[in-house]
């Protein structure tokens, strides 16, 4: 079976581009000392711009005096803590599949829903110029359990129609989202822990789309850790992680993944089919090479606040205010970038040219109506009966 992660999804060249073009009008308004930047920088300056760029992000930061949140735990340490975060597995009808994070995010209705980038479960895409279809998503919890079966609720992202990177608009990343429900539970009991687990998504959101840094020493942001949640100091949700920017020259993280090795030794299900044990050994040969691409130290994100309205009413989260008194904050961010569990506090910054959208591309959006017997008999499985 070809390893489909999504972090070979995507061009990682032409995401670092990508970013520096979001990035550079905000930083030039936040420091009146430099020159108006282009809109795409080049390699060479996107490099020697890195530093500035955090460091800008920081100081903004601190001038507001904003409080940094707690960190649950080291970053690149693998710990069970945040039991609202989830490892996520999409598989497609021709073997292949797709890995990301998500967040346990609790609904006004009392359900826990989970929330995560588009790009992580997309419903169709092209694979090496062939069409295949979304089979399941298999949730895994922060110490390494099969927590539960999910079902697209709602996404913003077409699979078909892949955005340009390099000409991502505020839509594109507003619309990069997607609400995955719980078809059904790999124990019973595990319901329990996953609803204490469950997050709020925060009163208050950002105005901008969002660019965040946790430093030049973090391996946090790396792919894998699309889908990943921004939280306040409250832990409640400020924003969705989508996109990932590393200098071409930065150090390489320790390779391994400690929590992949938790997640084949505790595969006790009864209804766990091969798919999943073939895509864990998979990875796990895959980030024993110290020298793959996908673990760099350092690094910017890019993500979207939860403003869209029909994302707030999958979740059953009620209603938002959208304010720029939140354009700059202090966060914790925890997902799985390159299948390893990590947390860390970051630095976040409205970028003001690029207003967040409030609507979903409607040409990508799609939503659902489930019922129990629909999600039992539909031909690309949420069966129990057939063991996906």
């Amino acid at each position: 079976m070809e390893l489909r992660t999504h972090a070979r999804l995507l061009d990682m060249a032409r995401m670092t581009v990508l970013a520096a073009a979001l990035i550079a009008p905000n930083v030039a308004a936040a420091d009146v000392g430099m020159a108006p930047a282009p809109a795409v920088l080049s390699e060479a300056a996107r490099d020697q711009a890195y530093d500035t760029i955090w460091e800008n992000m920081r100081i903004a930061v601190g001038d507001q005096g904003r409080r940094a949140p707690e960190l649950w735990q080291d970053d690149g340490a693998t710990k069970a803590d945040d039991k609202s975060v989830v490892y996520l597995l999409s598989f497609y009808d021709d073997g292949s599949f797709i890995s990301g994070s998500g967040t346990i995010i609790i609904g006004d209705d009392g359900q826990g829903r989970v929330l995560t980038a588009g790009h992580v479960a997309p419903l169709e895409r092209m694979n090496d110029g062939i069409e295949t279809a979304l089979q399941d998503i298999v949730a895994f919890s922060t110490d390494g359990r099969m927590l539960a079966s999910l079902y697209p609720k709602l996404t913003g992202y077409n699979g078909f129609r892949v955005p340009d990177i390099n000409a991502l608009s505020a839509l594109d990343i507003s619309s990069d989202v997607a609400v995955l429900e719980v078809s059904y539970f790999a124990d019973p009991d595990f319901e329990q822990d996953w609803m204490a687990g469950a997050v709020r998504i925060a009163r208050e959101q950002p105005a901008s789309i969002i660019a965040i840094s946790a430093g030049a020493e973090s391996a946090i942001t790396n792919p894998g850790v699309s889908g990943a949640s921004l939280r306040n100091g409250d832990g409640e949700v400020i924003g969705i992680l989508s996109y990932v920017y590393n200098p071409s020259d930065a150090p390489m993280a320790a390779s391994g993944s400690v929590y992949l090795s938790q997640l084949s030794s505790g595969f006790t299900a009864d209804f766990l089919d091969q798919r999943i044990t073939d895509a864990v050994d998979i990875l796990i040969d895959e980030v024993a090479d110290p020298d793959r691409p996908g673990r760099r130290e350092g690094g910017i994100g890019i993500g979207a606040p939860v403003i869209q309205a029909d994302v707030l009413r999958a979740l059953h989260a009620g209603s938002v205010m959208v304010t720029s008194k939140v354009d700059h904050f202090h966060a914790r961010l925890t997902g799985f970038p390159d299948h390893e569990m990590r947390s860390a506090n970051i630095i976040g910054t409205g970028l003001k040219a690029y207003a967040a959208s409030d609507t979903l591309d409607a040409a990508s959006f799609t939503e659902w109506e489930w019922s129990p017997l629909t999600v039992m008999l539909d031909p690309i499985s949420f069966s129990v009966e057939d063991g996906h």
